[in-house]
């Protein structure tokens, strides 16, 4: 419902049912802002002229074959032409995606297929047979190979370059550094124990400076904020930087030799390495403020229960971020205008079925049968059609909140927590249960929807513009993958706090209406206290929270500021 705060470990643990509604939207943004990343592939930002073909030999993951065509090559005679020369020299074609480039401007085929062979632990060969073939694509007979930035000359063979020109004539031998694995284990090491000596410390510093409960709740809420958006991204810029984002696929190749995985399963494999060291931040960072919270706060969770609460919340956003992976594997190659379309519907279809997996996934259970009539009868006196009201576990986390989720009645539910069940009377109860029918009869999780990809859509097309009149090389080719990883999550962040904000005044509005100001204000006194929410934040706080400071709420409300909404 209500209070404005931002508990410690992470989503749900301590954002209660306000942090639901947050986090159900999530996925979807998190889907818009990785639209560039589903795109075809197939054209890229080098100076190969026509005629040229290069190859990549990527270990775990499926190679890639560029074939660099004049710009006004027809389409289906670029893959008629692939298809010919795949089937008539037995090369292996997974895939194949045409695009245009520019700088210089030509036509691209990027081939799915496979290059390389593994000969030992760490160590690849790239047949002789195999470049001679793609060889016969290359109209000026050049032929550059691609390899890990981990390959080192095999003692075998001669030296390797990162790019060379290569022929037919021998087999390319390279290893990989041990450092190639190594790497990304030192990162999923620094994963967990940089968040949690951090925040540890920094949560003792804050407890010993002797200030209010509150306060001192309020300082470890910022630094936690802070250290799981930064602390998780300065891990994937290593993991990326390094060259160590495909480290499971890796991992895998290495154990299972000559393992040829589908494109659904790759694209699973790349987000799951990805999201591993952002899991484990999580979870570090849950396991070192959740000892000063239950202090704090005086409450009776235990550290492995809240963690597990936070792996919950994180469940519910990852699902829908791995089931859009392979949805976007599935789509047939080069039909990008499927893509947008494609997006759209799963991003509303998954915004209908959240309530469900919040259901599977966050320890919900029915209410009391007699309360459970009582709800259900207020939300019916309320104009709003629900499935059912059920009871959300804290796992003694002591956190006193409610939410509304779902866009179709037949799929919406309400949640309230165990503690607030106990902390409130029955009209605060009913205060509360009108506030989350005012967000509910006003379509705001809808209109968070929208308005979130009306943001996204367009700050990705500014940027998409901008990145046009920008070089295709050197540093400012990094421009447009900074504008995608900082600034349209940015944008989305203040469309969605600012929003979010007017739309809880107005379900305040709502819920006066119904029930008047008084047992509003006392339900929000009683879950501020049981929540350790500071009174006076500052307007940065307040909409990355999506809510109005509490202090600012409980004037207007008492003020009579907050104005009833009409019944219609």
């Amino acid at each position: 419902m209500t209070a404005p705060r931002v508990p410690l470990p992470g989503p749900t643990t301590e954002r209660g049912g306000a942090g639901l509604r947050r986090w159900l939207a999530v996925p979807l943004l998190v889907l818009v802002a990785l639209l560039a990343g589903a795109q075809p592939a197939a054209a890229s930002h080098d100076d190969h002229g026509p005629g040229t073909v290069v190859l990549t030999e990527r270990p775990g993951a499926d190679d890639r074959v560029v074939v660099v065509f004049p710009p006004g090559a027809d389409e289906a005679d670029i893959r008629r032409r692939i298809s010919e020369h795949a089937q008539a020299h037995g090369l292996l074609v997974r895939d194949v995606q045409v695009a245009r480039n520019s700088d210089p401007d030509t036509q691209r085929a990027l081939v799915r297929t496979v290059l390389g062979e593994r000969t030992g632990l760490l160590t690849r060969r790239v047949p002789a047979e195999r470049i001679a073939a793609w060889q016969g694509l290359a109209d000026q007979g050049a032929v550059h190979l691609t390899v890990s930035r981990w390959a080192r000359a095999d003692t075998a063979g001669p030296a390797v370059a990162r790019e060379q020109l290569v022929t037919g004539s021998a087999d390319v031998r390279y290893r990989l550094s041990a450092w190639a694995l190594l790497v990304p284990l030192l990162l999923l090491v620094a994963a967990v124990l940089v968040p949690y000596v951090v925040l540890r410390g920094f949560c003792a510093y804050a407890a010993g400076r002797r200030r209010g409960p509150q306060d001192t709740l309020h300082s470890i809420r910022r630094a936690t904020a802070a250290a799981q958006v930064a602390l998780p991204l300065a891990l994937l810029a290593g993991l990326v930087s390094t060259g160590s984002g495909r480290w499971l696929e890796l991992v895998l190749a290495e154990l299972v030799p000559g393992l040829l995985l589908p494109l659904p399963v790759l694209r699973l494999l790349t987000v799951l390495g990805l999201f591993v060291p952002l899991v484990l931040a999580m979870a570090a960072s849950a396991a070192a403020v959740l000892p000063y919270d239950r202090r704090l706060r005086g409450t009776a969770q235990t550290t492995g229960a809240g963690v597990g609460q936070t792996m919950r919340t994180v469940a519910v956003v990852l699902v829908p971020i791995l089931l859009w992976q392979v949805v976007a594997a599935l789509l047939p190659s080069g039909r990008a205008a499927l893509l947008l379309p494609v997006a759209l519907v799963f991003a509303f279809t998954t915004t209908v079925l959240g309530p469900v997996l919040v259901n599977a996934l966050m320890t919900t259970r029915p209410l009391e049968p007699a309360l459970r009539a009582r709800l259900l009868a207020r939300c019916a006196a309320g104009g709003l059609r629900v499935r059912d009201v059920r009871l959300l576990d804290s796992r003694g986390g002591g956190v006193g909140n409610a939410a509304i989720s779902g866009v179709l009645p037949q799929l919406r539910y309400v949640f309230l927590t165990d503690h607030l069940l106990e902390l409130l009377d029955d009209d605060e109860l009913d205060a509360v249960l009108a506030h989350e029918i005012g967000h509910g009869r006003g379509h705001h999780l809808l209109l968070k929807l929208v308005a979130t990809l009306v943001a996204a859509g367009s700050a990705g097309a500014l940027l998409v513009l901008g990145a046009r009149a920008l070089p295709s090389s050197g540093p400012a080719a990094l421009v447009p993958l900074l504008g995608v990883g900082l600034v349209l999550p940015l944008v989305v962040l203040l469309v969605q706090g600012v929003l979010g904000v007017a739309l809880e005044q107005r379900a305040d509005d709502s819920a006066v209406r119904t029930v008047g100001a008084g047992p509003l204000v006392t339900a929000l006194e009683k879950l501020a206290d049981a929540n350790g929410t500071k009174r006076r934040t500052g307007w940065l706080w307040n909409v990355l929270q999506q809510h109005p400071g509490l202090e600012q709420r409980l004037h207007r409300l008492t003020a009579g500021e907050a104005r009833p909404v009409s019944a219609g």
